[in-house]
């Protein structure tokens, strides 16, 4: 989601579309600092600060937000989304979750949702939903491995499914493994060319980096 400079909140498309002119005021991966203590945040382009608590916030032109509530912002949208489809107001959810969330994590996402109006259901691990999804709950006994690799998060679960039950077995993540990261060293590896050609990093250079190319002038022949 982004916060512009006239204060409208955008989310979604309208969001991605001017991220690259609002790389401070535009917030994703989220969900990587939810329930979390403050840590640095250099793989993000916009700013993560510790509140008085110690706890991870998001500062965008001098104001701080929870993660929860930008994860707020974000689940409202998907609910009128859902109802316009659906033709009624949705109340209801169930939210998947990263199936290495502790209890802080859980809760904060719990928070969110209340705060954009939802009652939650059941959170439920990500590589569970992943295989009921799938329907390997109605297939004979099977042991499942899972790999969940998302735009922010990477987890594999091991999984005993099968009789309409899925439980699991064992699970391992990295909040820092992401389709974001990914996106970061494909940028990193040709910016690094660059400086050690031409001694100048292009990732500190926004107006470079996200302004429109210059157009050549054309020379009108007579």
């Amino acid at each position: 989601m982004a916060f512009t400079d006239s204060g409208e909140r955008l989310v979604g498309l309208l969001a991605r579309r001017q991220a690259i002119l609002n790389p401070k005021g535009t917030i994703y991966s989220v969900k990587r600092f939810i329930g979390r203590r403050h840590e640095e945040a250099e793989q993000v382009t916009y700013d993560v600060v510790p509140d008085e608590n110690g706890n991870a916030r998001i500062e965008v032109r001098g104001k701080q937000h929870a993660p929860e509530e930008i994860s707020a912002l974000i689940l409202r949208k998907l609910a009128d989304d859902a109802g316009r489809q659906l033709g009624e107001k949705v109340t209801e959810a169930v939210i998947t979750v990263p199936a290495y969330f502790n209890d802080a994590q859980r809760q904060a996402t719990r928070d969110a949702a209340r705060i954009a109006g939802l009652e939650v259901l059941r959170i439920i691990n990500e590589p569970t939903a992943a295989a009921l999804a799938y329907g390997l709950d109605k297939r004979q006994h099977e042991t499942v491995l899972v790999f969940d690799l998302g735009g922010g998060t990477f987890d594999v679960s091991v999984l005993d499914v099968g009789d309409g039950v899925v439980e699991v077995r064992a699970t391992a993540g990295d909040t820092h493994l992401g389709g974001d990261d990914f996106d970061r060293r494909i940028v990193d590896r040709p910016a690094e060319q660059f400086q050690k050609e031409n001694g100048f990093d292009l990732r500190k250079d926004r107006r470079r980096c996200s302004g429109s190319p210059r157009r050549r002038r054309r020379r009108r022949s007579s």
